[in-house]
């Protein structure tokens, strides 16, 4: 039981693990993400950290990160190339 919780846990922060790692690797700020997707800095700071986030916030982020960051992060959590 307590080793299908760890993985849940797991699976749940996968797409904030990502998100963390592009934003570091493309250099963008908690408060860079809330300007350009009018999400608030608590509420991805939160996301980052593992807690949720809901899906219209969700694809904000997504929507607002630049082209190449955007293109990185659905070939990492869905294995698609963007368009």
């Amino acid at each position: 039981m307590v080793m299908m919780e760890a993985r849940l846990h797991e699976q749940e922060n996968y797409e904030a693990k990502i998100l963390r790692r592009i934003m570091a690797d493309f250099r963008i700020s908690n408060a860079e993400l809330s300007r350009l997707s009018g999400v608030p800095y608590q509420s991805i700071s939160k996301f980052r950290g593992g807690e949720e986030i809901s899906r219209k916030n969700f694809v904000k982020l997504i929507n607002s990160l630049p082209a190449g960051a955007r293109r990185e992060y659905v070939f990492e959590i869905f294995h698609l190339e963007a368009v």
